[in-house]
């Protein structure tokens, strides 16, 4: 039998899931057309808190943080109108 020794590096990475955030606005407006990424949007929104947040302007809840790697879902609209 194994012994569990927490803090162990090795156990961490064996056990830590390796699966990458996806955009929960994919499951409502599917994924944009092309390779664009939420940082590239005109609804993301930066505020500075105790550290630096970001924030879709078009997700439910304002609570929830939103990342600049996030695939871009239906609603993507390029900063600057291009």
């Amino acid at each position: 039998m194994n012994k569990l020794i927490f803090g162990n590096a090795a156990h961490i990475a064996a056990n830590k899931a390796k699966v990458e955030p996806t955009n929960p606005m994919l499951v409502h407006h599917g994924k944009a057309e092309g390779f664009f990424s939420c940082g590239e949007c005109t609804h993301l929104m930066r505020r500075q808190r105790k550290r630096m947040v970001y924030k879709c302007l078009k997700r439910v809840s304002e609570a929830a943080d939103h990342r600049l790697g996030y695939d871009a879902c239906g609603l993507f609209e390029m900063k600057g109108g291009r």
